[in-house]
């Protein structure tokens, strides 16, 4: 997978992206199996968060971070066939975020064997590493275990099913039915109970039941 930032920016905002809770397991690679690619622009910002990589073969390394703006957070790493799990080549006395991930092992000597960054090639980036996960376990007791509605994706953090929201999943949302586009009100997990006038699962089809002058135009 590669994702790649590039082209002229005109716009005064930040554009940003979010790549999460994907598995990544048992893939084998020549190169690399993720890798971010940018043109140094401030105005894109990119999160790599939540992800699990285990056990993948990649002769150059699991993860090449050539992004300035892309930070590579929380995830699990335990790749012990690979050569590296995260590696650039990009040059410049600048840091790049690659914190609060696990390494396989709680231990600092693993963790340097496990990248390549400023600390091997001196004209590279250096990598940000502290703090790391002490633990690949994840918990989610706290949070009552997401009410049983989809993923603990980090301790105490849930992924919830389309439907559900909030810190436990015990939201109801209507995101999946386009907030009942603004003709009816959510009453369950992508349910909706129409206005008058409207109908239709998600309250986008307009209705004339009950209105008389529809039916005497259709009648001429």
């Amino acid at each position: 997978m590669t994702i790649t930032l590039s082209g002229p920016i005109v716009r005064r905002y930040y554009q940003k992206y979010e790549i999460s809770t994907n598995l990544f397991e048992n893939i084998q690679s020549s190169s690399c199996i993720v890798q971010f690619i940018d043109t140094e622009t401030s105005l894109v910002k990119g999160t790599f968060i939540y992800n699990q990589l285990i056990n993948n073969k990649a002769t150059d390394g699991v993860v090449l971070a050539n992004a300035f703006n892309a930070d590579i957070v929380e995830n699990i790493l335990d790749n012990p066939a690979s050569t590296v799990d995260v590696y650039t080549s990009s040059q410049g006395n600048i840091s790049l975020n690659v914190t609060k991930n696990w390494w396989s092992d709680f231990d600092d000597t693993q963790m340097f064997s496990r990248i390549i960054d400023q600390r091997r090639v001196p004209s590279f980036v250096r990598f940000n590493l502290a703090p790391t996960l002490t633990s690949r376990e994840m918990d989610c007791n706290s949070v009552n275990n997401c009410s049983n509605r989809e993923d603990c994706v980090r301790n105490n953090t849930c992924r919830c099913t389309a439907g559900w929201t909030g810190a436990q999943c015990t939201d109801y949302d209507c995101l999946g039915a386009n907030t009942c586009y603004g003709n009816g009100i959510c009453i369950g997990p992508n349910e909706c109970n129409c206005n008058f006038g409207w109908s239709g699962k998600f309250c986008n089809h307009a209705s004339c039941i009950n209105v008389h002058v529809c039916c005497w135009f259709h009648r001429k």
